[in-house]
């Protein structure tokens, strides 16, 4: 008989392979105009203007692109920092990029920032943006079981300053996204076709212009 933490497993496994298979069949065009729409959305989000230091992320395996966003707020002053790999805990340490020889082959064959660059404290960060294979309206979220970034906001000190957005496709909303009692919510969802604001009292809401 499976116990209840069995049962999450399972769930969280079948929908890792489905939501895989359904990203790396994105033909390159669907992709490139999800993620513009994704961006679209990301930079309308009042949360997201107002942020002054923000984590993004390196793509791949099918993610969605978020890098136009992240490069238009940039220029408007906005502080980017990108994640590495570590050993301690939360294993995910950021990290400034001053040039493409700052990129370094890292964790999983993605691009990160060398051990050299300017780090930058996660409690500084007002805005992170956190990939998955799958969320649901109440942030719950879908990793690769990896852990990096349920260590991140479980050691993130001040809950309501920080905000984490999980970003995807819109096809990688669920209704109910298996979680147990380790995994961290986000509070906000962005698609290339909603924004979600993850709670009870307004569970759908689109900034989109």
């Amino acid at each position: 008989m499976f116990s209840l933490e069995d049962s999450v497993a399972e769930l969280k496994r079948r929908l890792r392979h489905e939501m895989s298979q359904r990203r790396r069949n994105v033909a390159p065009g669907k992709q490139a105009a999800a993620s513009l729409q994704l961006c679209r959305r990301l930079s309308a989000l009042p949360p997201w203007q107002r942020a002054s230091v923000i984590a993004g992320y390196r793509p791949t395996q099918g993610e969605i692109d978020p890098t136009g966003a992240l490069t238009a707020r940039q220029k408007r002053g906005a502080v980017v920092a990108w994640p590495r790999v570590g050993t301690c805990r939360p294993r995910l340490a950021f990290h400034l990029i001053a040039s493409p020889a700052d990129w370094t082959a890292g964790a999983f064959g993605i691009s990160e920032p060398r051990p050299s660059c300017t780090s930058v404290p996660a409690q500084s960060v007002d805005a992170f943006l956190v990939p998955g294979l799958a969320f649901d309206p109440k942030g719950r979220r879908l990793g690769w079981g990896g852990g990096f970034y349920d260590e991140l906001g479980a050691a993130l000190p001040c809950p309501g300053r920080t905000i984490l957005v999980g970003v995807a496709h819109d096809f990688q909303v669920v209704p109910h996204c298996p979680a147990g009692s380790f995994d961290v919510a986000v509070d906000w969802v962005v698609t290339d076709k909603q924004v979600i604001r993850c709670d009870k009292q307004n569970p759908l809401t689109d900034y989109s212009s």
